[in-house]
C-alpha cells in the first residue's frame, strides 16, 4: 500500500531553482487509523503571494 505525505520547502523569489530552506522531516502524515478508503491520485502545487508596497 502506498503512503502519502505531505512535506514544504521554501524556494527563492527571484531564483525559484534555488532552495532556500527544507523541511527535514514530513509536514503532515496519515497514521495507521488513517490509511483506509481509496484516494483518487492528484498534484497540489501552492504558490505564494506577493504584497506590492
Amino acid at each position: 500500500m502506498r503512503r502519502y505525505a505531505i512535506g514544504a520547502l521554501l524556494l527563492d523569489l527571484h531564483r525559484p531553482e534555488r532552495v532556500v530552506a527544507h523541511l527535514p522531516g514530513v509536514l503532515l502524515a496519515p497514521d495507521e487509523n488513517d490509511r483506509d478508503g481509496y484516494v483518487p491520485p492528484r498534484r497540489l502545487l501552492l504558490r505564494g503571494t506577493r504584497s506590492r508596497r
